[in-house]
């Protein structure tokens, strides 16, 4: 009787544990901004990024509505990215609807506000080459980020090394740096500048091969086109001349056809002939052979259960594939629940083995096959029982 009494109590107060446990569990839900803001610079915008934690300390990724309490001054989008339209204020409300139907909220206080002046260079550029030219445009936007169109002057710091007209076109004279500045007036007499370096360069000769390749199966060809650039940086037809390293494994006719001899390595030359240089190019070719391994086996019971026969295991042509072919002689017992074929290296365990599939065919030929394996990658065919975990026969590959 006191035995039972015990039991009881010890009962009462487990139970006791738990339902406070519970309720201890349950937490406050909680809408939160990771990036809130203040302020909001006119045309800018700005991707509010939000966290939702449950009434059990998880982290939920639950439907936020959003809300503008202005939408002429700060727009939102359903997914919280913000636009600043106009100089004011506006509440940005972001909501939840719980499970239970009630709503957490949070709101973020933003003001719009004016933006500097600034005039930008659009398209800046970090070098040019002697003789060239560029034209510059330029983009004035004022206190409300709205785009003006006022009178830009140009200006270069060194007019030997480039020179730049009123409307903003440089021109490259001689090797060196200049600093090309760019500045307009405002109404309130306010002078809003930017600027761009550019380093005048030279630029050597060269010739590229404009599609080069790794791999060529054999007796295929592949016909190269190249690019030459002169000094001067301008493109120009010349003679190429073409060349193969191993023409045992690539040749190469002198208009850049080549065509794939053998298996093995080549590096195919383009060499131009310059009044100042001989300018050359390569690119270096691999011959794939067509030919594919290939391996045999006999299966064999390693259990009380029958499994025979003969298999053919090769590569698949131009894939990372095996075709696995089961023998006209190939015999399996169909007693057993849950049989699967794999490919392994070790008989006693499937760990690490590729499993090919679940044994469906138990006598004559069929054909499997295998992805994504190499032919060296395992040893064994392995039939394995699955409920029982045991080796039901192999096959070693040879």
């Amino acid at each position: 009787m006191r035995s039972l009494q015990f039991i009881l109590f010890l009962s009462l107060i487990f139970n006791s544990c738990i339902e406070d446990d519970i309720i201890a569990d349950n937490q406050p839900e909680i809408l939160s901004f990771n990036n809130s803001i203040t302020e909001l610079g006119i045309k800018n915008t700005h991707l509010y990024n939000t966290k939702y934690t449950n009434n059990i300390g998880e982290i939920t990724t639950p439907q936020i509505n959003w809300n503008s309490s202005n939408a002429n001054i700060v727009s939102v989008s359903n997914t919280g990215l913000l636009t600043a339209l106009s100089i004011g204020t506006s509440v940005i409300t972001a909501s939840v609807t719980t499970e239970s139907g009630s709503i957490i909220t949070n709101e973020n206080n933003i003001e719009v506000i004016a933006v500097d002046k600034k005039l930008t260079i659009d398209n800046v550029i970090e070098e040019i080459i002697i003789s060239k030219t560029y034209q510059y445009t330029s983009t004035f936007t004022n206190e409300l980020g709205e785009i003006e169109d006022l009178k830009v002057s140009w200006n270069s710091s060194n007019p030997s090394i480039i020179t730049v007209s009123n409307e903003g076109l440089i021109t490259a004279i001689s090797e060196g740096t200049a600093t090309v500045t760019a500045s307009t007036t405002t109404a309130d007499g306010k002078t809003i500048s930017t600027e761009d370096t550019v380093a005048v360069v030279t630029i050597d000769e060269r010739i590229s091969i404009n599609n080069p390749i790794e791999e060529l199966n054999i007796n295929n060809t592949h016909q190269y086109t190249t690019t030459y650039t002169n000094s001067s940086g301008e493109t120009e037809n010349t003679t190429i001349t073409w060349q193969s390293s191993n023409t045992n494994v690539s040749t190469v006719s002198n208009t850049g056809l080549i065509t794939a001899i053998a298996p093995g390595e080549a590096v195919i030359s383009a060499t131009v002939n310059s009044s100042n240089n001989t300018i050359t190019t390569q690119d270096t070719v691999i011959v794939i052979g067509n030919t594919t391994q290939e391996k045999t086996g006999t299966l064999k019971t390693s259990s009380s259960y029958e499994l025979r026969g003969d298999f053919t295991l090769k590569e698949i042509p131009n894939t990372n594939d095996l075709e696995l072919t089961i023998d006209e002689n190939y015999k399996a017992s169909d007693r057993l629940p849950g049989l699967y074929l794999y490919f392994t290296n070790n008989i006693n365990t499937v760990a690490n083995a590729k499993e090919i599939q679940k044994v469906t065919v138990f006598e004559g030929a069929h054909t499997y096959i295998i992805k994504n394996t190499g032919i060296n990658d395992f040893t064994h065919l392995l039939y394995w029982c699955k409920p029982f975990g045991v080796d039901v026969g192999n096959g070693e590959t040879k």
